[in-house]
């Protein structure tokens, strides 16, 4: 009866958390720039062009309904929560909800749950990998060359990573030293060399890509601090866990890989009522953080209103460029757009008269403002709203 109610506290936990992205607009139904590139391959039929053709068949499973593909990913979202749950009730099954609750809540690294992108749908099979490979450590820990749980483990990495999310290869590294060198394991790491070049690159901070920025990660693991401390650590997973958060440190996009086996360690803590209490405030924080976050972030019904705007003949005579940055959207509120994808070298060229693009931008420092989206807290502190800028010369 506990097992059910807990369940369902993690089902109320998914809904909380996805309750702002049910509420936008269908003009603007989900927040950053690339889950509008899957969006447009559904709703406007444009092509996909992803690492494997079994991508590009899963997406072309979706209904072209916005409230449908958001009741999908909860549903993802909700099986993601139920698998870190058992994973921590391994260790401790006090503790595991307080894990579900950090897990849902942490800032920026939940992004992973609300962007209609591939890497949800990779993240629950790797978490299935996580699962078996710890039943694995903890209850048949033998180095028999076909086992059960390592095999499992393997099958459902192999999904999550070859099926949906490249970036998630780097799983198989961490959990090569939590298997304890198992030779499958070992020879699984072989296999990936082939890739070593690009797998190099996806190392390297990118300034241009939001999510690969340098030094945020560390930022946001100050939050689960208290995780490392070393009376909270489980001995297996503690070398993975300084691998995973320097990685995340240099580069943002692996708090995705560290911070799932660091909550494992949240079954190790004594939970006192001061405790519990600072917990219970910082999940709070981080479900009122995002929250606001999935409302307002681009882009917002304002940054719509700017984009008519733009294609007004009485604020622009000639035809408006519409940057990169906006590029995925603007295609999905009906535009042919200049470019998308790769980021063009050449772009700054096509920087004349009207340019609807993100305030942040680069280029248009030597552009006059024409209009810009209404800003809010987390708009002015991210500088992630768009606008209408007039430009003389590229």
């Amino acid at each position: 009866m506990t097992l059910n109610k807990d369940y369902f506290y993690i089902f109320i936990l998914s809904l909380l958390l996805y309750l702002p992205l049910f509420l936008r607009n269908n003009l603007v139904p989900f927040f950053g720039g690339d889950p509008y590139y899957y969006l447009n391959s559904i709703i406007h039929n444009t092509p996909l062009f992803l690492d494997n053709l079994f991508n590009v068949w899963f997406f072309s499973l979706f209904p072209a309904n916005i409230f449908l593909i958001k009741l999908i990913m909860l549903l993802f979202t909700f099986l993601c929560g139920v698998v870190i749950y058992k994973i921590i009730n391994l260790f401790n099954k006090k503790n595991s909800l307080i894990g579900v609750g950090l897990f849902f809540s942490l800032i920026w690294f939940n992004w992973i749950f609300l962007k209609f992108e591939n890497d949800l749908f990779g993240f629950l099979f790797i978490l299935l990998a996580f699962y078996f490979l710890l039943k694995y450590r903890l209850k048949k820990f033998d180095h028999k060359f076909f086992n059960f749980y390592i095999i499992s483990s393997l099958v459902f990495l192999f999904i999550g990573t070859v099926g949906f999310w490249g970036f998630g290869i780097f799983y198989i590294y961490l959990f090569l030293f939590i298997s304890g060198f198992h030779i499958l394991y070992f020879f699984g790491c072989l296999s990936t060399l082939v890739f070593l070049p690009k797998l190099i690159s996806r190392l390297l901070p990118n300034f241009v890509i939001a999510e690969n920025q340098i030094l945020v990660g560390g930022l946001i693991l100050l939050f689960l601090l208290f995780l490392y401390l070393k009376k909270n650590r489980i001995k297996c997973l503690w070398f993975p866990i300084v691998i995973g958060s320097i990685l995340a440190t240099i580069n943002l996009k692996f708090i995705y890989v560290v911070i799932p086996i660091l909550l494992v360690n949240i079954s190790q803590v004594k939970i006192t009522k001061p405790i519990k209490s600072f917990l219970i405030l910082l999940i709070l924080f981080g479900f009122i953080t995002t929250i606001y976050q999935s409302i307002f972030i681009f882009p917002s019904y304002t940054d719509y209103e700017v984009f008519r705007v733009a294609q007004s003949s009485e604020v622009c005579n000639e035809k408006t460029y519409y940057s990169w940055s906006t590029g995925y959207v603007v295609q999905y509120w009906g535009v042919d757009t200049n470019h998308y994808g790769t980021p063009p070298p050449n772009q700054k060229k096509f920087y004349k008269n009207c340019v609807y693009t993100l305030v942040v931008d680069p280029n248009i420092k030597n552009c006059r403002i024409h209009s810009t989206a209404k800003t809010n807290i987390f708009s002015n502190f991210n500088n992630f709203n768009s606008g209408i800028f007039i430009c003389d010369s590229a």
